[in-house]
């Protein structure tokens, strides 16, 4: 049975409706706004519901307990070397305190996403999800703009007190849910829900400027320069439209945020940043690669890399900040064989969504929308990989929901190839197998 055929109650499992919550509540934050939520360990108790739900699903159709892709697994790899590391920390107490308050919660993420999304159906329900709860934070920034809640430097706070508390947390948050927002615009036949998701890329699009985020503002340009690439290949005047919406869109957006062109000079002219950001964090790789380079085994410890770059530098104010780039934060913090497993969580997941959309295209000529699916997956990843060239985001949701994602996504992939008589070139597909129930899975 096609897999965009199955029954439609599938999408209501306890597991899928568990994961859904968990996300609703990591993009709300709902325990900033009632107390007694924030008392209660609510992401470890949704996802760790769901995770023992699929395990005893799994368990009664003789299925494995749990599945794991190559990047879940190598993410596994990485949290070990966070567990081991600990003893060798600057900070022992600290180092497990992010592992057991933030580490555990993204792990479980990525294997519930892996492990729940199993048609394409839920894949675009999870994607509707991430998309509208990313447009309602764009706006809080827009309206945080508006009324003028900025700092001495037009910047906005960001949104609540966690992972989107930071502008460019909040950007690089925004900026992989893009080409989700852009898949659902592209491909939406109904002419309202295809006007509902244009506003929410907007949303998102002046959500991330409004942040003043200068590594948002790669992002985009690295968007649209691939949004240009991609038309001009199908059509040239399609290209040209294209670049002009874009050049439109840009004029807007600076007559509307009138400091947005300077924070953008800024990226290339030190003389244009007047808070002095940019060369500090220039500083600071350098000061990531010396402690790397010092500490090349262990580095010295999970989330420990800023206060050695504070103490290299006295403490004096603009040195006490995390390293932005996130490669080498990995590094100082973990030390250089962490570093290389991070690498090669990025490469592996790109790789396998390269491969797989290769074979959907090639095989099905683009009748499935699963080949779309992994093209912006795909891109999300990469646009990631670009902008944690320039922020702290080694230890951020994004990866993690990215890695759980593309599993999910590569999986469903291989189960339609299975299920419609072909297999993908190159590539071995192990499934476990209970009466017609086949589980996939894309190794290499």
């Amino acid at each position: 049975m096609p897999l965009s055929k199955r029954p439609s109650s599938h999408i209501a499992s306890v597991q899928f409706v568990g994961l859904v919550l968990f996300l609703i509540a990591y993009y709300s934050s709902p325990e900033e706004y009632v107390s007694i939520l924030g008392q209660l360990p609510l992401y470890k108790l949704l996802a760790g519901g769901a995770i023992a739900s699929v395990i005893v699903n799994n368990v009664r159709q003789g299925k494995p307990l749990v599945m794991f892709s190559k990047g879940t697994k190598l993410t596994l790899i990485l949290v070990g070397l966070m567990i081991v590391n600990v003893p060798f920390s600057n900070w022992p107490g600290g180092s497990a305190e992010i592992i057991t308050g933030r580490i555990v919660k993204m792990i479980l993420l990525a294997l519930l996403i892996l492990n729940v999304v199993e048609t394409e159906r839920q894949f675009k329900q999870i994607m509707i999800v991430m998309v509208m709860s990313g447009a309602l934070i764009g706006c809080y920034g827009i309206n945080s703009y508006a009324k003028g809640d900025v700092d001495q430097w037009g910047r906005i706070a960001g949104y609540g007190s966690k992972e989107f508390g930071n502008p460019n947390d909040m950007a690089l948050g925004l900026l992989v849910i893009i080409p989700f927002a852009y898949h659902l615009f592209n491909r939406e036949p109904s002419f309202l829900k295809r006007t509902g998701y244009l506003l929410a890329l907007c949303s998102l699009v002046v959500g991330i400027l409004v942040s003043m985020s200068r590594m948002g503002m790669l992002g985009l340009v690295f968007l649209a320069g691939v949004w240009v690439y991609a038309r001009g290949r199908k059509n040239l005047l399609a290209a040209v439209f294209t670049v002009s919406v874009i050049l439109v869109g840009g004029a807007m957006a600076t007559l509307s945020i009138p400091t947005l062109t300077e924070r953008f000079e800024s990226i290339f002219d030190q003389q244009k940043d007047e808070t002095g950001s940019r060369g500090f964090r220039l500083q600071h790789m350098q000061d990531g690669l010396v402690i790397m380079l010092s500490n090349p085994f262990f580095g010295v410890g999970l989330g420990q890399s800023m206060d050695v770059v504070a103490e290299m530098h006295d403490y004096t104010p603009g040195h006490w900040e995390r390293i932005h780039n996130a490669y080498i934060e990995v590094g100082a913090d973990l030390g250089i064989p962490a570093m290389l497993v991070f690498c090669s969580i990025i490469v592996v997941t790109i790789r396998q969504l390269s491969k797989s959309e290769q074979c959907m295209r090639s095989s099905y000529s683009g009748q499935s929308a699963i080949g779309a699916y992994l093209t912006s997956t795909r891109a999300a990843m990469w646009v990631f990989v670009l902008a944690v060239n320039f922020a702290p985001g080694a230890y951020n949701w994004a990866l993690f929901l990215l890695v759980g994602l593309s599993g999910a996504i590569v999986a469903i992939a291989s189960r339609y190839s299975i299920e419609s008589g072909n297999s993908f070139s190159g590539a071995r597909i192990e499934f476990a197998r209970t009466g017609d129930s086949k589980r996939g899975r894309l190794t290499k």
